[in-house]
């Protein structure tokens, strides 16, 4: 869900991760954010939303191995998102395309 605090309304709603656990959210840029948290399967996946329409998500998939939450950071000088569970002893980088 996306707030207006300014108008105090509700500007757009979507569902991210279903998992029962946690979810962390980063800024890709002015108009998308990756969302990551765990499906029905407790599997850490990973979401793309562009915030005009949280409806479907412009891209998903898996975020690799871990029981924690991916914490995110997002390097847009390089296109990279770095990905670490709490606990953990490994970081994870994926690169960010954002032509498709």
């Amino acid at each position: 869900m996306i707030f207006d605090p300014r108008n105090l309304e509700v500007i757009t709603r979507g569902e991210a991760c279903i998992g029962a656990k946690a979810q962390k959210l980063a800024w890709i840029d002015n108009d998308n954010f990756i969302v990551s948290g765990f499906n029905k399967s407790a599997e850490r996946e990973f979401k793309i939303f562009d915030c005009r329409n949280l409806s479907e998500p412009l891209s998903q998939g898996p975020l690799g191995n871990g029981l924690g939450v991916g914490h995110m950071y997002y390097d847009e000088q390089h296109n990279l998102l770095h990905v670490a569970g709490r606990g953990e002893m490994n970081i994870s980088m994926f690169e960010v395309n954002k032509s498709s």
